[in-house]
């Protein structure tokens, strides 16, 4: 072999090298980065929630419209603490209504039940605990402010 054709048979090697670890590299750093953005998706939807739930307080006022599910969530379970949780209902649901940590709103997906909020001021209905499945990628919740503070959450349309 000629010099000119070691030559480039090297350059050839360091570039497969190069390329290889910049792959291997992506990756690695792919998934974090997803995570990441799936975490910061999260927390927004938590402060939006908190804040409609928050400024819903005026007597008579409703507001009914789609909010985006965050990452891969699909539902959102508001509980009554004040009501005793029904048998049927998810384990983690029950046992945060039992124990008394304030926790009345979670979110589900296939992994499981992730306590998300404590609002004092929430109220349903009929039920104890109410779980609104997500459609298309929201969560369309009926929020009705009742008096006294008080928010009653139900599935919107």
């Amino acid at each position: 072999m000629k010099k000119a054709q070691m030559q480039q048979m090297f350059i050839y090697i360091m570039v497969i090298l190069v390329v290889g670890a910049l792959i291997l590299l992506a990756v690695q750093i792919i998934p974090k980065l997803f995570g990441q953005a799936c975490g910061v998706e999260k927390t927004n939807f938590i402060k939006s929630l908190e804040s409609n739930l928050n400024n819903n307080k005026n007597y008579g006022y409703r507001q009914n419209k789609p909010v985006n599910a965050p990452c891969d969530y699909e539902e959102i379970c508001f509980a009554d603490i004040s009501k005793t949780p029904p048998p049927n209902i998810d384990s983690i649901i029950t046992s945060e209504m039992d124990s008394g940590t304030g926790y009345n709103v979670f979110l589900k997906n296939s992994q499981g039940t992730e306590p998300i909020l404590r609002m004092e001021n929430l109220e349903l209905k009929n039920n104890a605990v109410i779980c609104i499945p997500a459609q298309g990628g929201k969560f369309y919740i009926d929020m009705h402010s009742i008096g006294y503070g008080k928010v009653e959450v139900a599935q919107g349309s």
